[in-house]
């Protein structure tokens, strides 16, 4: 599935089926948006256990005592009728769980961009919903499905909105989100793997290289990465503590 970004704005979910590409690549499907919750195939077998093993005991009690055979089928039918309807964890399960995998993964990583600062959703009226409001305000809820939010009274006199986010601040923002699938991330220009690239050195907390050993090392991992290229990301991103040349003292 194709999205067209010519939009000014993209609805929630399609900014949630963008995400999706960006962070999967050809894996997402489009149905991961109206996916409903699954359990894991290893939750399900969990369930099915005792059930089963009700049957097997019936169907044993069936064999020893002929006389109730018709009480214990009634009641050995029942069970097996539980466990239609909870269902089996076969080939065709795990497909649809793998895509409630993703579902839950990229609505995480949308929900931390909007939690964070470095995203923002919009009403129709073009304001901002704001940040402490999906940090969990009382009354809040949102459906990415219908593209909808529900707003704390104090917040909106109309609680339910169509809820949007900016295709150009979506695609700035995707420039530092690093993708899951590797055929996702060779789609991902030089330029933004060496953002991801400086983006995580700095998350793990003080400078520790010179700038060129942190070239180097870029220079080593991403292909076609350019000296030039490099110094432009570093310029953009590093925090004002990295800035000092050479290696910091010990």
């Amino acid at each position: 599935m194709t999205l067209n970004l010519d939009e000014i704005n993209l609805t929630l979910a399609n900014a949630f089926n963008f995400l999706g590409q960006h962070l999967y690549a050809s894996q997402w499907t489009g149905q991961e948006l109206s996916c409903a919750p699954l359990l894991s195939p290893q939750d399900l077998n969990a369930k099915r256990a005792p059930i089963e093993k009700q049957v097997t005991k019936l169907e044993k009690q069936m064999d020893a005592t002929p006389d109730n055979k018709q009480d214990l089928t009634k009641t050995r039918n029942g069970l097996l009728n539980e466990l239609w309807e909870i269902g089996e964890a076969d080939e065709a399960y795990q497909d649809r769980y793998q895509i409630y995998e993703r579902k839950l993964e990229t609505e995480k990583v949308l929900l931390n961009g909007l939690t964070s600062k470095s995203l923002t959703a919009n009403l129709t009226s073009g304001a901002d919903i704001p940040i402490e409001v999906w940090r969990g305000s009382e009354g809040f809820e949102y459906d990415i499905d219908l593209s909808q939010v529900t707003l704390p009274k104090f917040y909106a006199n109309k609680p339910q909105q169509a809820a949007h986010i900016n295709q150009k601040a979506l695609k700035a923002w995707l420039r530092d989100i690093k993708p899951i699938i590797k055929e996702a991330k060779a789609k991902t220009s030089p330029n933004d793997q060496c953002r991801i690239f400086l983006k995580e050195k700095i998350e793990l907390g003080g400078k520790d290289k010179t700038r060129d050993e942190y070239k180097a090392e870029a220079m080593s991992q991403i292909t076609g990465l350019s000296h030039r290229a490099f110094n432009q990301v570093w310029a953009e991103i590093i925090p004002e503590g990295w800035k000092k040349a050479g290696r910091p003292r010990k």
